[in-house]
């Protein structure tokens, strides 16, 4: 549980983020009733995940080991950070063209 924390804590909170998030999945603000739909859908989704997530890593730590699973859950995080800023990192210039 602990581990957790060294990840962020904020982002468990979909409130603090949300204009950010919406932006960039193109779900707009001020769009009316659809576009709510498809945020809490996504909320909705997220806090699912945290249940099965949650449901599952006990047993899952049990049958593998604590310290096993405790670093294949930072990998996992690890490997999500580095998708995530490898998918905002601005084009590079190409190497073989004229700069």
């Amino acid at each position: 549980l602990l581990s957790a924390f060294q990840y962020g804590y904020n982002n468990g909170n979909m409130n603090t983020q949300a204009g950010v998030q919406r932006a960039a999945l193109g779900i707009p603000t001020s769009a009316g009733a659809s576009a709510d739909n498809v945020w809490a859908l996504c909320v909705s989704l997220f806090c699912m995940g945290a249940l099965v997530g949650c449901n599952l890593s006990g047993s899952l730590a049990d049958k593998w080991g604590r310290k096993k699973f405790l670093l294949l859950s930072a990998l996992v995080y690890l490997l999500g950070g580095l998708l995530e800023a490898a998918s905002a990192l601005p084009p590079c210039a190409d190497p073989g063209g004229v700069p």
